[in-house]
């Protein structure tokens, strides 16, 4: 009864510290809209793109890109073009995440009557997803109790950032308990949950870096990782998920002691918007 009771407090040890913010964010198409839809020959329209961050940590390297017409425009402003390496902050106490606008001006050539086209613009930037689990460890006896009753050791996320990328730990069986340690297997699931497409880096995503992110996973002190890296690159599956396989080594534990797992994904994100003109020929 004593070791269900130590079980018990664990739990609410852990359930007690959670400060969870939720699941979606990173950068947001709030508009994307030329002046007037209808246009004649010889005129000028102006494409207005609206951006930002939703998100809870900055967005880095943002630039914006519109396809679909005759010729290739660059934005009219310098901070939405590539490599000019700009930043949309994130929400921060009470502050709503930061806004950008693009804006690009093109003039309609074409003299044909009724022709439509569906300009698109990609919004490029890197993000991060950081994830920090709380994990309770005890000491060897009440180790050996949660194995022979096939359970794993009682964990909770303490903060996850709102990113398109979600990350979540979850701690599995069989616990393994040796003279001066306990070895635990644990997996981490790494989900696309936004609506656009990740890449190693927003300035240089092609066909070789698509759908790969960095990951990074980092222990308190007494806690060491087995059969994983530390840092790794990995592929989300065109499922929108991927799952990396780790056990942790647990030694020297007095008492009960909260100890923690920090994952942190490291990637370029790219989201997609459409918009419509018509030409009406010449005036």
């Amino acid at each position: 009864m004593k070791h269900y009771l130590c079980i018990l407090a664990i739990v609410l040890l852990i359930s007690g510290c959670v400060s969870f913010k939720g699941n979606s964010g990173g950068v947001i198409i709030l508009d994307f809209k030329p002046e007037i839809s209808e246009v004649y020959s010889g005129e000028d329209v102006t494409f207005m793109l609206r951006i930002k961050n939703v998100g809870d940590v900055e967005a880095k390297n943002v630039h914006a890109e519109l396809l679909g017409l005759k010729e290739e425009l660059s934005p009219n402003e310098e901070e939405c073009k590539k490599g000019k390496g700009n930043v949309l902050l994130p929400s921060k106490e009470g502050i709503e995440g930061e806004e950008q606008i693009c804006t690009w001006k093109y003039k309609v050539r074409e003299k044909g009557l009724g022709i439509e086209y569906r300009p698109k613009v990609k919004v490029f930037y890197n993000y991060k997803t950081i994830l920090v689990q709380g994990v309770n460890i005890m000491e060897r006896k009440e180790m050996i109790n949660l194995k022979n009753m096939g359970k794993t050791l009682p964990a909770s996320p303490i903060s996850k950032t709102r990113s398109p990328v979600d990350i979540s730990i979850n701690m599995e069986t069989p616990i393994i308990v040796y003279k001066d340690s306990v070895e635990v297997p644990f997996s981490i699931k790494i989900r696309n949950i936004g609506n656009g497409l990740v890449c190693l880096d927003s300035e240089s995503c092609n066909e070789e870096e698509w759908n790969k992110l960095k990951l990074t996973i980092d222990v308190d002190d007494g806690m060491a990782l087995k059969n994983c890296e530390s840092s790794m690159e990995v592929k989300i599956r065109y499922t929108k998920e991927q799952t990396v396989t780790c056990k942790l080594i647990v030694s020297n534990v007095k008492g009960i002691v909260q100890k923690k797992i920090r994952v942190v994904a490291e990637y370029g994100y790219v989201i997609e918007g459409e918009t419509y003109i018509r030409v009406l020929g010449e005036r």
